[in-house]
C-alpha cells in the first residue's frame, strides 16, 4: 500500500522515514548551549581541579549510562509496535545499516511474529532487538530501553485491534517511551472503510459502536479523526498531522472496486 506523495506522513512510512527523523533531531546533537558567563569567568587552581574532577565523574556517569541498555550507543532509536514479520523493520535497517546511527526495537503481541523476525536473514543483533510486548501492559514488562529514550514510534494497524476501553492506556504507554521532541507515527482504519461496510451484523460487538470481531477472533475498530486526536492529545502529544486517506483500489482481474478509508497521523511529544 502506498500513500500519496504530498502527505508528509507518507514519507515517514516508507524507506526514507529515517531521513526525516535525522533532520528533526540534527540540531540537538550539540546538546544545550553553555551560558556565556562560564567562558568569561577566570578559573582558580582549586576550581580547575574541582572542574576536572567533576568532568571525570560526569564522563564516568555518561559511559555507564551509554552501556546501560541495548541500543544506548545509537544516536537514533526507533520502536515499531506490532512488527509482524518485520515489513517495516528490515527496510529501515537496509536504509541505515550503521548501528551507531540507528537502533530499531520491534515488538509484537504474538510470540510467533517475534520468532519470525529474529529468524530473518537480515536480523542483526547489533542493530535490532525484537521482543514480545502487550502495549496495554507495558508497565508490567521489562522493556529493553528506559522511558523517554525513543526518537520515534510507528504504530501501523495496531490500535484498531485493541478494545476501545484500553486504547487510551496503550497510547499513554507509547507516549511515555518517547523523548521530548520524539514523534509517534500512526496509520489505521477510518470510519466507513470498505471492510467495515462488508461486516455482517453478527460480527458487530453490541457493547461498542464501530467495533467488530473477525472470523479469527481478533478485534477491529474504525476510528474518526476526532477520536484519534482525543487519544493522542490526552496522552500529552501535540498534533502535527491528522488526515483521512481515501482511495479507490480496483482489482482488474476480479473487476472489484474497493473504497478504502485510512487515517494517518503524526503527533509529537513536546520539548521541555
Amino acid at each position: 500500500m502506498r500513500t500519496t506523495k504530498p502527505l508528509l506522513i507518507s514519507a515517514a512510512f516508507d524507506r526514507y522515514r529515517l531521513r526525516i527523523i535525522v533532520t528533526q533531531r540534527k540540531y540537538e546533537a550539540a546538546g544545550p548551549p553553555i551560558a556565556p558567563i562560564q567562558w568569561l569567568r577566570p578559573a582558580s587552581a582549586s576550581s580547575s581541579s574541582t572542574a576536572a574532577s567533576d568532568a571525570k565523574e560526569a564522563k564516568g556517569e555518561d559511559e555507564e549510562k551509554t552501556e546501560s541498555f541495548v541500543g544506548a550507543k545509537a544516536s537514533h532509536r526507533v520502536l515499531e509496535v506490532g512488527c509482524g514479520a518485520g515489513n517495516t523493520v528490515f527496510p529501515l535497517l537496509d536504509a541505515c545499516p550503521d548501528p551507531k546511527q540507528l537502533f530499531v526495537y520491534c515488538c509484537d503481541f504474538a510470540p510467533k511474529a517475534v520468532e519470525i523476525v529474529r529468524g530473518h536473514s537480515n536480523y542483526r543483533k547489533d542493530q535490532c532487538f525484537a521482543f514480545v510486548c502487550d502495549i496495554v501492559r507495558m508497565e508490567q514488562i521489562a522493556l529493553p530501553f528506559p522511558k523517554e529514550s525513543l526518537d520515534a514510534i510507528s504504530c501501523i494497524f495496531v490500535l484498531s485491534a485493541i478494545s476501545p476501553s484500553e486504547q487510551a492506556l496503550a497510547v499513554r504507554n507509547m507516549a511515555e517511551q518517547l523523548k521530548p521532541g520524539g514523534v509517534l507515527l500512526f496509520k489505521d482504519y477510518g470510519r466507513y472503510d470498505m471492510t467495515q461496510l462488508r461486516f455482517k451484523k453478527e460480527r458487530v460487538i453490541a457493547s461498542e459502536d464501530n467495533l467488530y470481531a473477525r472470523g479469527d477472533g481478533t478485534l477491529v475498530y474504525y476510528f474518526t479523526q476526532d477520536e484519534l486526536d482525543s487519544l493522542f492529545v490526552g496522552a500529552g502529544l501535540v498534533k502535527e498531522q491528522n488526515v483521512v486517506d481515501r482511495r479507490l483500489i480496483v482489482n482488474r482481474g476480479k473487476q472489484i472496486k474497493m473504497y478504502r478509508v485510512w487515517l494517518q497521523c503524526k503527533y509529537r511529544k513536546p520539548r521541555r
